[in-house]
């Protein structure tokens, strides 16, 4: 079980949003650690909320609760509704920026992918079914176990396609290869 847990409730008589936190370790760490977080979150579900109730402004509370000791530490935040679309609007355009590095990345290492060519003359006497079986794999999904005798040019065979699968399926993110 994880050390935290989360529990949220929405109090509809006073328009706040109340998040209980529940933490086995110091409460006043796990604020400093995550509340950043925790409130963020809690920012999204309070403008969807004050959306759908057509309200001006709302509260959230975040409250810790120690479950190891008698202590809790609630913290309040009161937004206008244009406050808090604002720092929401801030989170989105941090998120597409982040993905727009992400894709941007992504599309050149597919590109490179592509122009990849295999960097021998030609294959070794069984190198080539191999890398068909890797590529199959690496296009389609699932595992593959392969035993070969040395010197048929196993990690050739098998690192070669597994990157070159990249340009065409987007499946690998990563690969792991023991010999």
């Amino acid at each position: 079980m994880s050390e935290s847990k989360r529990k949220v409730y929405l109090s509809l008589s006073v328009h706040q949003l109340v998040d209980f936190l529940l933490r086995a370790g110091d409460i006043d760490d796990f604020y400093k650690e995550q509340g950043k977080w925790h409130l963020g979150q809690a920012e999204c579900y309070a403008l969807m909320y004050a959306h759908e109730k057509g309200l001006n402004k709302i509260g959230i509370r975040l409250t810790y609760l120690s479950q190891v000791k008698d202590e809790k530490l609630p913290m309040d935040f009161v937004y206008s509704i244009k406050d808090l679309e604002d720092k929401v609007n801030g989170y989105i355009d941090d998120y597409l920026f982040f993905q727009q590095i992400r894709f941007e990345a992504v599309d050149k290492r597919n590109e490179s992918c592509r122009r990849l060519t295999f960097p021998f003359k030609k294959f070794r006497r069984g190198q080539r079914e191999l890398a068909k079986y890797v590529y199959g794999i690496a296009s389609k999904g699932g595992l593959l176990f392969a035993e070969a005798p040395t010197g048929i040019g196993k990690t050739m065979s098998t690192l070669f396609p597994s990157v070159k699968s990249c340009a065409t399926t987007n499946r690998i993110r990563k690969a792991c290869f023991w010999t």
